[in-house]
């Protein structure tokens, strides 16, 4: 009578085979954005100065509280092509960890030189780039980093956070 059980090392083998399998799949697709809602306190009041740089206001003489960081990603499709013109809309809390919005319980002060809020086109290679400031990023393993934001790009010096579009 045949067993139908599976010896360690034929468990073993398969795993690996398998395991190659998906890393293959996942070696030749783009790592897919997770589906998620829109972050905590969305912007409810408008502001003039929406540009790509959080740690100034224009018109004001001030800079923002906290350590300046760049920011700099891609949107791509779910086939990896980059999407040009793409609109990429970022809204962060201060360097307190202070979202300028009447929700946020936060007893931390506003920063009145953080704008807080961006809304930034991409180039012809679906690229943008974002000055922030560094609230919570070092206090979090790197591992982490990826999910609240970005992780260090090791060769540019930058935080970097692809965007790649889920398939409809």
């Amino acid at each position: 009578m045949a067993s139908n059980s599976l010896s360690r090392r034929g468990f073993l083998g398969a795993a690996a085979l398998a395991g190659a399998a998906i890393g293959a799949r996942a070696a030749a697709d783009p790592l897919v954005t997770p589906s998620q809602t829109a972050g905590p306190f969305y912007p409810n009041v408008d502001q003039a100065d929406k540009d790509a740089d959080l740690t100034r206001i224009e018109g004001h003489d001030g800079v923002a509280s906290g350590e300046a960081v760049e920011i700099t990603g891609q949107v791509t499709d779910a086939s990896g092509a980059p999407l040009a013109n793409a609109v990429v809309d970022v809204w962060q809390a201060n360097a307190a960890g202070r979202y300028a919005h009447e929700a946020d319980s936060n007893p931390a002060p506003l920063d009145p030189d953080f704008q807080g809020w961006a809304i930034l086109t991409t180039d012809a290679e679906g690229r943008y780039r974002l000055n922030d400031v560094d609230r919570l990023l070092n206090s979090h393993p790197e591992a982490e980093r990826a999910a609240l934001i970005a992780a260090r790009d090791p060769e540019a010096g930058p935080y970097r956070f692809n965007v790649v579009l889920q398939p409809v």
